[in-house]
C-alpha cells in the first residue's frame, strides 16, 4: 500500500470522532498528542496495518478519549477559535518529538501533517 493512500486511511481513521474527556491536563493537548501518537504508527515499520485499529484505540484511551471518534466531535466544537491552533501545535510538537526522524525522512512535514489533522474533520 502506498504511503499516501495509507496516510489517508490514518488520518480518516483519526477524524472519525466523539468526546470523551481528558486524561489530565489541557484536552487540547491530549488531543494533539493523540492524534500525533496515532499518526506516528504509520511511520513505524514495525506496526502493521491490521493493528492501527486497536493501538489507535490505545492511546485515544491514555489520552483521555473514550475512543477514536471523540477526537472529531472534539474538533468541530473547537473551530474557529484559539484552541484549534493549540490542538495543531501540540500535534506538531509531539510528532516532532515522536517521529521526526521518520517523518522527514519520508518527505512529510510535522507542521503540515498537524494541520492536515486538525482541519480534516
Amino acid at each position: 500500500m502506498s504511503k499516501a493512500l495509507t496516510l489517508s486511511l490514518l488520518l480518516s481513521m483519526i477524524v472519525l470522532s466523539s468526546c470523551g474527556g481528558s486524561a489530565g491536563g489541557n484536552i487540547s493537548e491530549n488531543a494533539g498528542k493523540a492524534m500525533a501518537e496515532t499518526a506516528c504508527l504509520l511511520f513505524d515499520e514495525e506496526v502493521s496495518l491490521g493493528d492501527m485499529p486497536s493501538l489507535t484505540e490505545d492511546i485515544m484511551a491514555e489520552y483521555g478519549f473514550e475512543n477514536a471518534e471523540a477526537i472529531d466531535t472534539y474538533l468541530a466544537n473547537v473551530r474557529g477559535t484559539e484552541e484549534i491552533n493549540l490542538v495543531s501545535e501540540a500535534a506538531r510538537t509531539h510528532l516532532e518529538t515522536t517521529c521526526g526522524d521518520a517523518l522527514e525522512a519520508s518527505g512529510v512535514s510535522a507542521a503540515d501533517l498537524a494541520e492536515a489533522m486538525v482541519s480534516e474533520s
